[in-house]
């Protein structure tokens, strides 16, 4: 059986500017109608203001819409229950971190966007990303 990986891709960056901790942000979308991919190794950079609290949590959603206009609002927590999730990474007691999920299932067939929940107990600042790589048996 064979493997095909796609490219690393940005799935979101500015969208997480700023973000205050214990909200979300949606990120770019992404289309999977295609290349159909499966699963993906996520990988999800931030700085904060001031050092994590040890043990906080990065969540990692997907919003699906099928026809790439009706995302649910993910700014908020309650909100992103409506969300698939994908995992969470523990933060440490840090201002920067690369914190990477492997071998995560992706929407196949659909338009889909990342959210991530800030649970690190602080701001982030302007210097983020989530990048995935996709791939297929």
């Amino acid at each position: 059986m064979a493997i095909t990986v796609g490219t690393i891709t940005t799935a979101a960056s500015t969208e997480l500017n700023t973000l205050a901790n214990a909200t979300g942000a949606l990120g770019a979308e992404q289309n999977n109608t295609v290349t159909n991919y499966q699963f993906a190794h996520f990988e999800i950079v931030f700085t904060s203001t001031s050092a994590a609290t040890a043990g906080g949590l990065m969540k990692l959603y997907v919003a699906i819409a099928a026809d790439g206009t009706n995302y649910d609002d993910m700014s908020t927590v309650a909100n992103v229950a409506q969300a698939q999730y994908l995992g969470a990474v523990v933060c440490r007691a840090a201002t920067s971190h690369r914190l990477v999920l492997l071998d995560v299932p992706i929407p196949v067939g659909v338009k889909w966007k990342v959210a991530l929940v800030n649970g690190s107990g602080q701001a982030l600042l302007s210097v983020n990303t989530v990048k995935y790589l996709p791939y297929k048996f």
